[in-house]
């Protein structure tokens, strides 16, 4: 968002927009949850400087959320998995056992 809200000053610099148009030229362009979340805050931004500061406070903490969110879904993903391959490897040894214990029972009557 620092890098949107940089390119944006620099696109707007000398354009001739001011005030309540630049305000809404910085809402067109930028994430649409972040928009909305400043839109509907209890006290929305009012001052383009405003809607600069807390669009990137925002972008923040949505940005490390959803880091939060991914690494715990790694981190979930990879333990189900390691389940899975547990699981899957007591069940193929013990599969592997009873066949062998089988085997050697019909050779043992055979006897």
């Amino acid at each position: 968002m620092e890098e949107f809200v940089q390119e944006f000053k620099q696109a707007t610099r000398g354009s001739g927009y001011e005030g309540r148009p630049l305000v809404e030229e910085f809402k067109r362009g930028m994430n649409g949850r972040i928009r909305r979340k400043l839109i509907e805050a209890e006290n929305p931004p009012t001052s383009i400087e405003q809607w600069y500061r807390r669009a990137m406070v925002l972008w923040d903490t949505w940005d490390m959320n959803n880091f939060y969110f991914l690494f715990l879904f790694l981190l979930f993903s990879d333990f189900i998995g390691i389940l899975f391959s547990f699981s899957f490897l007591f069940f193929w040894i013990r599969k592997r056992h009873m066949t062998s214990q089988s085997h050697d029972m019909s050779h043992d009557m055979m006897s």
